[in-house]
């Protein structure tokens, strides 16, 4: 029996718009539509959103304009607020936007502890599809890690795609012109993966199964998240008032979020 087909109705939940360049040709495997639970505005004050719009347009694909995306700025004061009246609402705006839409694949952003968002928003749709259509077959884009670490689970578990010349060409030239435009933190981001991984990471795409509550908590349990450890610096610069932390910040999101669902 065949895990995949690109006949089933494939949607992308993605914490960030630009998280799709890391699976653009997968994405077109499946025509799936991709949405944003924000609108990536934090680190430039400017919305990357129509840009997404634009370069999926480029490969045949839609943006979902179901969701309605929030700022940074407010799911981080979800958290560091503690504020659980807002964090279960938007658990359940994303269990209707995920009822209404019925997918039968779910692509979502890995967990791996660089930015709270990403791992936010990995959960939440992981909850929330749970409870809304828990037969849909979910797999996670690593944004941070190898892009080719399958992270011990089975490759038949997982969709890998080795790209041809011509579209590792094509995906190349998208996220150039992408970062080249949006600038910023994401710019930043692609060229010290460039620099990790080489360019050969371009041209194979890996969607795994997406890692359980209880892994990733094991993964932190003796050592901070990325994320902690890049709040406390931009403390000591003055840059942060505060340092958004796993515990008790995130890990209360996370415990609203699973009893929500």
């Amino acid at each position: 029996m065949r895990l995949f087909s690109s006949e089933q109705k494939t949607l992308a939940v993605f914490a960030h718009p630009g998280h799709e360049l890391q699976c653009l040709a997968s994405l077109g495997v499946f025509s799936a539509k991709s949405t944003f639970l924000t609108d990536a505005s934090a680190s430039t004050g400017h919305s990357r959103l129509e840009q997404s719009v634009a370069a999926l347009g480029t490969w045949g694909l839609e943006v979902n304009r179901g969701l309605a995306t929030v700022s940074d700025r407010e799911v981080y004061a979800m958290m560091l607020e503690a504020d659980q009246y807002k964090i279960a609402n938007l658990c359940a705006v994303v269990q209707c936007f995920l009822k209404h839409e019925k997918p039968e694949i779910i692509v979502i952003d890995s967990a791996e502890g660089y930015n709270p968002v990403h791992d936010f928003c990995h959960f939440l749709v992981l909850f929330a599809a749970s409870k809304v259509c828990p037969s849909a077959k979910l797999l996670e884009t690593p944004l941070t890690d190898h892009p080719h670490d399958l992270l011990g689970t089975d490759e038949a578990e997982c969709f890998i795609l080795n790209l041809d010349e011509q579209s590792a060409h094509n995906k190349r030239a998208t996220i150039d012109g992408y970062c080249t435009m949006a600038g910023g933190m994401l710019h930043q981001e692609v060229k010290e993966m460039q620099g990790r991984f080489g360019e050969a990471a371009i041209n194979r795409e890996v969607l795994r199964p997406p890692l359980p509550l209880s892994d990733y908590l094991a993964r932190f349990g003796d050592e901070k998240p990325f994320f902690e450890r890049h709040g406390e610096q931009r403390v000591r610069e003055k840059k942060y008032d505060k340092i958004l932390r796993l515990d008790p910040h995130l890990a209360f999101a996370l415990d609203v979020i699973s009893k929500s669902s």
